[in-house]
Formats: C-alpha cells, sequence, structure tokens
C-alpha cells in the first residue's frame, strides 16, 4: 500500500504508471481479439495467421533488442518512446481505416509489435528513477507499475465482451 501512495504523489512515477495501464489497455483490446479478427473478419487461412503471428512475434523482439541497444547507448529515450506511439497509433488507423485483411497484417505484424517497445522503457525508467532508493521501495514501486500493466485486463476485457455481445463489430476495437 505504501508503494501506490509513493507512486501517486510522485508525478514521474504516476505518468509511468498511467502510461503502464494505457499500453495495457491496448494488449487488453487486441491480444483475445486478434484471432477472430484475422480468421473470422477478415478471411486468413489457419496458415496464414500462423504466419502473421511469427512475423508479429519476430518484429517485436528485433524491435525490443534494437531498442534497447539504442536506449542504452542514448541517454534520451524520447525518440524510442515515439516510435512505440506512433506504432501503436499508426497500427489502429491502419487497421480501422484499411480494414481489410492486408491492412490486418501490416498492423498487427508490422506496426502494433513495434509499440510493444513501449512497456520495457517504461520499465527501464523506472528503475533508473528509483535507482538511488532504498531497496524496498525501488523494488515494491518497480512491482507496482509493473502489475499496473494487467489492471486493464480485468476492466477492459470484459467491458469489449458486453459491447460485442450487444452487437458492435469487433473491428471497433481499432478507433
Amino acid at each position: 500500500m505504501a508503494q501506490i501512495l509513493i507512486i501517486w504523489r510522485d508525478p514521474v512515477l504516476r505518468m509511468i504508471g498511467a502510461a503502464t495501464m494505457l499500453f495495457g489497455v491496448l494488449a487488453a483490446s487486441f491480444e483475445p481479439y486478434k484471432s477472430l479478427l484475422g480468421i473470422t473478419i477478415f478471411g486468413l487461412s489457419d496458415t496464414a495467421f500462423a504466419v502473421v503471428l511469427a512475423m508479429t512475434f519476430t518484429v517485436s523482439v528485433t524491435a525490443s533488442v534494437w531498442v534497447g541497444i539504442v536506449t542504452d547507448q542514448k541517454p534520451s529515450r524520447k525518440p524510442m518512446a515515439l516510435l512505440a506511439v506512433m506504432g501503436a497509433v499508426g497500427g489502429t488507423a491502419v487497421g480501422w481505416l484499411g480494414n481489410n485483411a492486408t491492412a490486418f497484417v501490416v498492423a498487427h505484424a508490422m506496426l502494433l509489435p513495434i509499440s510493444a517497445t513501449i512497456l520495457g522503457q517504461l520499465f527501464a525508467i523506472t528503475r533508473l528513477y528509483t535507482a538511488g532508493w532504498p531497496a524496498a521501495d525501488r523494488d515494491g514501486v518497480t512491482s507496482v507499475i509493473r502489475a499496473l500493466f494487467a489492471v486493464p485486463f480485468v476492466v477492459v476485457l470484459p467491458t469489449w465482451g458486453f459491447v460485442f455481445d450487444a452487437g458492435v463489430p469487433l473491428t471497433a476495437l481499432y478507433p
């Protein structure tokens, strides 16, 4: 509980916590429904969807390693954070405006995986920011920040379930 208050009172940690939760909202919105979008809505075969997933993981790992190397060498994380946010915004925009199988592949195999680099950056910033703190506070704050990623799965995921049960199309995830 003390670590939650520390985060709440510190504007930098509050921003990191909010950004972590916001990325959790993106993940909780798309990850459970990605296969339905690809196969059911956009008509990809099981094999094609498996290739999309392989591409997704390849781009995600490559981008994460590259961003990690760049941010370790240069103290400014802003350009890499901007790249990650552009991946999220670009991926959702392409998926929404394209509204076809090609747009789905570009969004989910190329752009959205780049956005996942923001999570590692947020965790790294938290560790850097709290580096001089007592171990209990530092570790507790880091644990809470990491846990904030999961909170949207408890709230957003069931909300989308109700929305889709009411007849809203799955593609409403994009905007």
